[in-house]
């Protein structure tokens, strides 16, 4: 998420990079990032975490112009 908020990305990479003097992340190791964490456990977090059973949306629109039925079709592909 740092990644869409520009100072804090910096301040983190500096953070870690400058001031622990901590070594660049390698993301082909199999640990991901700084935590020692697999790319499988974030991958299986995150399958667990966006499901529609968790999810709240909100919709901007012309409510004549919607198809509801479209945009849950849609939203169950995010269950497996």
């Amino acid at each position: 998420m740092e990644v869409d908020r520009p100072d804090d990305l910096n301040w983190s990479m500096a953070y870690y990079n400058h001031i622990l003097k901590t070594q660049p992340i390698d993301y082909s190791d199999e640990f991901y990032g700084r935590f020692r964490v697999t790319k499988e456990q974030v991958i299986d977090a995150a399958n667990e975490i966006f499901q529609v059973r968790n999810m709240t949306v909100a919709i901007k629109c012309n409510k004549r112009k919607i198809n509801v039925k479209n945009i849950e079709d849609i939203l169950k592909t995010l269950d497996k």
